[in-house]
Formats: structure tokens, C-alpha cells, sequence
């Protein structure tokens, strides 16, 4: 596509730490994209990346759910 190299080489920064712009996202998350990316594909990875990478899925497991409704009745006891 020949777009300039700066764009596609460039570290990925999602900007997750408001007080620590321009952290590297694999420094924030705590596991490298290469892990993650074995790690989906069923390959072996280091125990400690793939505990990683397990707590980041459970602690943002709110994300995966719709929106509470009027019409919920879990709740009810």
C-alpha cells in the first residue's frame, strides 16, 4: 500500500494509563501481543503470561455483558 513505515512500525499505545501517555500497550497490559496471540491460538506459552492474560479476560468480564434492562429480573431474590 506504500504507506510510510513510521505508521506500521510504530509501537502500539492505546493510552491506557491516563497519568502515563504513550506507554507501550504491551507494558501496560503486562504480557506481549506475540503471547496473546499463541495463547489464542492454542500454542504453549510461559505460565506467567497465560495467568496474565487469564485476569485481564476475568477482570474485564463486565464488558461482555448487555446492558441491565427494566425488564431484568435477576435480581429479584
Amino acid at each position: 500500500m506504500k504507506a510510510p513505515a513510521h505508521l506500521y512500525t510504530k509501537v502500539p499505545t492505546a493510552d491506557l494509563e491516563e497519568d502515563r501517555p504513550a506507554l507501550p500497550d504491551e507494558v501496560a497490559l503486562g504480557v506481549s501481543y506475540d503471547d496473546i496471540d499463541d495463547y489464542l491460538e492454542g500454542k504453549s506459552i510461559d505460565e506467567q503470561a497465560a495467568e496474565t492474560i487469564e485476569n485481564w479476560y476475568v477482570k474485564s468480564q463486565h464488558k461482555r455483558h448487555l446492558p441491565v434492562t427494566v425488564f431484568d429480573t435477576f435480581w429479584k431474590a
